[in-house]
Parts: structure tokens; sequence; C-alpha cells
């Protein structure tokens, strides 16, 4: 308990070091970003105001770049990587199937009386049983450590799987917010606001998204914590003192809370996929997390001081003489994009 304690001291120390004595403002969100970009446009990303990632990605060449109107529809697997994808969804079915093992393990034991749903049942959640016991041979006061090590490893793995899955939320809904504004004026949501800005979710998330995740994410918690658990047999004397060398660490497990944690699991990660095949409406280039797409949608006229302190919203801001356009945020009237039209422009560029 000491180390524990002495552990998140120092880790307090550290984050208010950091929260504290840190010069310049952290760029967090995606309307730190935005407002970045706004109060100090990028001269590198100028004329490439309808690009998005695909055009900066594995590209050194970022010169103006006229480009026709035609815009697409993405779904929102398009708001995280496809490597991002894969790391999280192989690591959730390869949970999924190792808990499955578990379990045809747990119903395998011979010491199990009946492998009905009744019987399972009656055995309860987190209920020590000689019905379903880990045989480890661990005795000795040493024993308790590695057992109970054993016991509490799955919730790691469970946190780290919950981050992945998290992030796969995060990198979504961020597409639909960068979207958001090409059809809707709106603040900037910023670490720390500023004028009519608008403060980040405390749960970085939507609370319509981010609650019943940590809701989930408790009661898978709970369910782990119910499938195997610390069991620990203590051996008395006559005088009902322990005998250390004769008592015994062992886990125990519930068959019916390992079910649980798989029904649970293995809808979570459907309910992940099928909101991946959402669509995002038709709007602005699909930026992601890429900076210099973000930075390309930052030019706005040189009148508009201030902007990212006031409502904003991307659109055509200006036209050249020849036609081509101008994208960007801006506080600003905007009027939509029109298919066909040419967009790249920029009021100081001559083409």
């Amino acid at each position: 308990m000491v180390v524990v304690l002495v552990c998140n001291l120092l880790k307090t120390i550290c984050m208010g070091f950091i929260a504290f004595k840190q010069d310049s403002e952290p760029l967090v969100t995606l309307g730190d970003a935005i407002a970045s970009f706004l109060a100090e446009p990028d001269l590198t990303t100028e004329g490439n105001c309808t690009a998005g990632k695909s055009r900066f990605e594995g590209s050194k060449n970022w010169d103006y770049h006229k480009k026709e109107r035609s815009p697409k529809l993405f779904n929102w697997f398009w708001g995280a990587s496809r490597r991002r994808w894969l790391a999280c969804t192989i690591l959730c079915v390869a949970a999924l199937i190792v808990t499955a093992a578990l379990l045809g393990l747990g119903l395998n034991n011979a010491n199990l009386a009946s492998t009905s749903f009744h019987h399972l049942w009656s055995l309860g959640y987190g209920t020590v049983n000689y019905e379903s016991m880990i045989s480890m041979n661990t005795q000795g006061s040493n024993s308790l450590i590695f057992t109970t090590l054993v016991a509490n490893s799955p919730q790691v793995l469970l946190t780290f799987l919950y981050f992945s899955y998290n992030g796969i939320f995060t990198c979504m809904l961020q597409g639909k917010e960068w979207n958001e504004y090409a059809h809707k004026r709106r603040t900037l949501r910023v670490s720390s606001p500023k004028g009519m800005q608008r403060s980040t979710y405390r749960l970085q998330l939507p609370y319509r998204y981010g609650i019943p995740l940590l809701i989930v994410s408790g009661i898978l918690h709970w369910f782990v914590s119910q499938s195997i658990f610390l069991a620990r047999v203590t051996v008395l004397d006559s005088f009902d003192n322990e005998v250390p060398e004769a008592s015994v660490s062992t886990c125990g497990y519930s068959l019916i809370a390992i079910i649980s944690v798989m029904v649970l699991g293995a809808v979570v990660v459907f309910l992940g996929i099928h909101i991946g095949f959402r669509r995002y409406k038709v709007g602005m280039p699909f930026a992601g997390s890429c900076s210099a797409a973000i930075s390309a949608a930052c030019h706005p006229p040189q009148s508009d001081t201030n902007a990212f302190l006031k409502p904003v919203m991307w659109g055509v801001v200006s036209h050249e003489s020849d036609g081509v356009g101008h994208c960007s945020f801006t506080s600003f009237q905007v009027k939509k994009p029109i298919k066909g039209r040419f967009y790249a422009s920029l009021e100081s560029k001559i083409l």
C-alpha cells in the first residue's frame, strides 16, 4: 500500500509540474489545432483548401493545387487509420477467443457436477466453490502475491483494450465534429477557452458516447473480477492459529461470469464495427487527424482577425477573376462549394 501511495504521489507531482510549467498552449483537441492555424496560418499549405489528408500523406509536394469540387461520402471507418482499426479489432477478437478457450477448459473440469446453464447460474458470480478452482499447488504466504497478480492480470488487458476502443471512437467522432463545420456555424471546442470558445468534454468524447462507454467498461471490469478471483484456504491449528506453511493460495473462477464477459464483449465489438458503417454528411474534405489537411482549411481572409475566438464555419470565402474559389474556416459569411467548380486560390495568390 505504501508503494502504491508513493507512486501515485510522484505521478501527481509530475502531472502538476507539466500542467503549470508548459509555456505554449497544448494541441489536445481538434478545436485547438483549428484555433492555432487560424491565429497563425501555415504558409506551406496555401492553395490546398479542398485537399484532404490523402493529398498530404506520403507526398512532399504541397504546392498550389487547383481541384474540381467532387464531394465524396465517407464512412466513419475513415475517422481512424486502417492500422488502428486492425490492431483494435484483432486484439478484441483474440481476447474473445482466449476467453472462449478458458470457458471450454472450465466446462471440462472433472469436478463440475453439471454443465447446464441452471447449474452454472447456481454457482454464482465470484463465489468460491470446489467445482471451480484452479489447481496451482501454491502453498505458504509468499504464494499470495503470485496468485493475486494472476487473478488481476485480465484487468490490465481489459484496460488496454478499452483505451484502444476509446481511441477508435475518438477518431470517428473527431471526423464528425470536423465535418459539421461545413453545415453549421459553431464555436471551437478547445482545452483553454477564450472569447466565445467552448471547453472540451470532460470525458474527451460527447457525453452520448462517452458515458455509455464508461458504463460498459465498468460492467466489463466487474464481470472480469468475478470471472477469476483470489481464493485462499487458511489452515488453523487446534488453537485457531494460522499455519502459514499449510495455507493455500489459488484462483477460483465463475463460468457464468466468463459467459457474461464473452456475450457483452462480443456485443461491444459488433457495435463498434456497426457504428463504423455510418456515413458523414457530404461537406468538407476529409482531414482526420492530419495536421496539414487541417492547416490547409485554415486560411481565412486577411480582414478576418481573431476568427478563432468567434463562431466559425467552413465554406467559400472568395473567388478570383478566373472563377477559381477559395474555401476556409472564417467568422464571415460563407457559401457552400458547388460541385464541378474549381477551388484552391487565395486572395493573395496570383494564378
